[in-house]
Parts: structure tokens; sequence; C-alpha cells
């Protein structure tokens, strides 16, 4: 029977993670880093609302993970966030770019990133209805929205899909009703 000590020795880490002493500070950083990321604020957005994003203060990252800091304007003043919560159908699907495209039937998106994320769907097929949310990572004609969670909303698509700018507004409309 071996050791545990002998167990880990042969696990498979990178050389550097062999010890102990090693690996806990690279996992502590990996885990507060994919914590952070998951506790900014995800904006519940049409896809032709992106387009509009005007980066904060010159710097395109944030003090949390390096994630890109945009912001909207609503109701006169500007809603600052980094992470969006899209919904809409998959028109295209790249396989050999990791990314697939999104419309809401407001504009178009490309989710990139795919492949890290863990998927209960699995892999985007066309005309699926999905919920993806993720850090929006570039503005343009097609905004660029690397992938944090997608979720199949195939099943329920009809009721989804009706709902979802209805739920975008209800959004909006508590940001301009929050006290200041």
């Amino acid at each position: 029977m071996q050791s545990a000590k002998h167990k880990f020795r042969e696990a498979p880490f990178p050389a550097d993670f062999q010890r102990f002493d090693t690996f806990i500070p690279f996992l502590t950083h990996a885990i507060c880093s994919m914590t952070s990321r998951l506790s900014l604020r995800a904006r519940k957005s049409l896809i032709r609302e992106l387009s509009a994003a005007l980066s904060l203060s010159g710097s395109t990252e944030s003090a949390v993970s390096g994630i890109r800091t945009w912001a909207v304007a609503v109701a006169g003043s500007l809603d600052s966030f980094s992470v969006v919560w899209l919904q809409g159908h998959v028109t295209q699907v790249d396989d050999g770019e990791d990314n697939f495209h999104l419309s809401d039937g407001t504009g178009t998106a490309v989710i990139s990133n795919v492949s890290a994320v863990p998927r209960a769907c699995g892999r985007a097929r066309s005309d699926q209805y999905l919920m993806v949310v993720g850090e929006l990572y570039s503005v343009s004609s097609t905004p660029v929205v690397r992938a944090m969670k997608i979720q199949d909303l195939t099943e329920d698509r009809e009721l989804s899909q009706r709902m979802w700018p209805w739920e975008v507004r209800d959004a909006h409309q508590c940001l301009t009703l929050a006290p200041s």
C-alpha cells in the first residue's frame, strides 16, 4: 500500500506544484479570482444596448482580476458594469474559433471563451435559445462577451423569449428608482 505522501508526488500537477506549500497559494489565488468575478453584478441587457457602452476612466481594466469596466447612460446617470446577462438564439457556431453568435432580435454578439465554461447543456447548436453570463470584452457593431456561464433555455424558449425584454426593462427601472 502506498503512502499518501507518495500518492501526492505522483499526482498530475505541474512540476512546480509537486510541493504542497507552492500549490496552496496558487489554489487560493484561483479561488479568490473566480469568487471576485462571480460576485460582480450581472447587468441584464439587450444586445443593442452594448454597442453604446463606454469604457470607464480611460482604463480598460478594473481592480477586480483585470476585468474591463463599462458604463451606459440610464436616466441621466451612468450605470457601471463588467458582467452582462444576455439571452438569445444561437445563429452561428464557430467551432474552430471557440465562439458562437447570439442574437436577441435587437442585435448580435459574439460569445467567446466557450470551451472554458462548464456547461450542463453541452455544446452550443444553431437555433438553441441560451442564457449567457459573461464579461463584456469589447464593443462595436458586434460586441464580444467572454462567457462565464451558459444555460440552455430551449425547452422553455417561447416563454423565455417573450419575457426577456420585460425582465431587462424591469431591471433597468429598478436602477432608476433606486435611492441615491
